[in-house]
């Protein structure tokens, strides 16, 4: 078992996600839907929950008459600040996949009105599951620097993100490089596991991460001294090759156990 302190960029604004603590901003919307379409609306929330989750937010579900009211529904989802939520509406304004789904309830009219409230939620903290590729080559490894916003330590993290629900980790390494760099790979394989516990703005997390080497198909990345990326909101940075000197030099890789595990498998320089 790791323990180590981390930086939290979260995935929406930086790399690290704290699962199961408190996000910052979580949007409530209360419907008046049609009862006699629930099936469309229900068809439109799914729809939804994959939207939100792809554009970097938390969905928490949505919620359908049953007993009572049954023309009343709800949804529940998160983002880490405000900013972030007006980012994503930003973004939905001109996704092909949001428009649609707009499109849809403008033309089949199951909704018939709703209410936009915000609320700071307080959740129970949570194992999350993630997944990180190292994209190893010559003995180095491509990893995003970033600093804790409350130590002001450097870190350095490989590329990846959180497991959905239902993915394996190797789509979700494939997913999340496609999101962030735009770049296909192939040859995806499971190096090894880890468990990290770790504090950031001295607030606990917990996360199961299963760690992956990868090839990129585009040869000539690896001849870049870095690679320019994107968060899920559009927010830009920059991966950079490194290998054990540099890890020395400007600050540890994370999660605890990374190095020793790739140093075992002479992965790393």
């Amino acid at each position: 078992m790791a323990s180590t302190t981390l930086s939290n960029q979260a995935k929406v604004c930086a790399p690290y996600r704290l699962e199961g603590t408190s996000p910052l901003i979580t949007c409530h919307v209360k419907y008046l839907v049609d009862p006699y379409q629930l099936p469309a609306f229900e068809a439109y929330s799914r729809l939804w929950m994959g939207l939100v989750t792809r554009m970097g937010g938390k969905h928490h579900g949505y919620f359908l008459p049953a007993e009572g009211a049954n023309n009343v529904a709800y949804c529940l989802f998160s983002f880490p600040s405000l900013a972030a939520y007006e980012q994503y509406r930003k973004q939905a304004e001109t996704d092909p996949q949001c428009i649609a789904a707009v499109a849809m309830a403008t033309e089949q009219r199951f909704i018939l009105s709703y209410e936009r409230s915000f609320l700071k939620p307080l959740l129970e903290p949570r194992i999350r599951s993630l997944a990180l590729c190292v994209f190893h080559h010559q003995g180095k490894i491509l990893v995003n620097v970033f600093d804790d916003p409350a130590s002001g330590q450097t870190l350095c993290r490989p590329l990846g993100g959180g497991i959905e629900f239902g993915e394996p980790g190797r789509d979700a390494i494939a997913r999340e490089i496609r999101e962030e760099l735009d770049q296909p790979i192939s040859d995806v394989r499971l190096l090894g596991t880890l468990e990290s516990l770790f504090t950031y703005a001295g607030t606990p997390g917990h996360e199961i991460v299963q760690v992956y080497d990868a090839r990129f198909d585009d040869a000539s990345l690896y001849q870049q001294a870095w690679l320019n990326g994107h968060e899920s909101n559009g927010s830009p940075f920059r991966a950079r090759w490194c290998d054990s000197a540099d890890f020395d030099r400007i600050g540890p890789l994370v999660p605890e156990g990374l190095q020793a595990l790739l140093r075992d498998l002479s992965l790393l320089a």
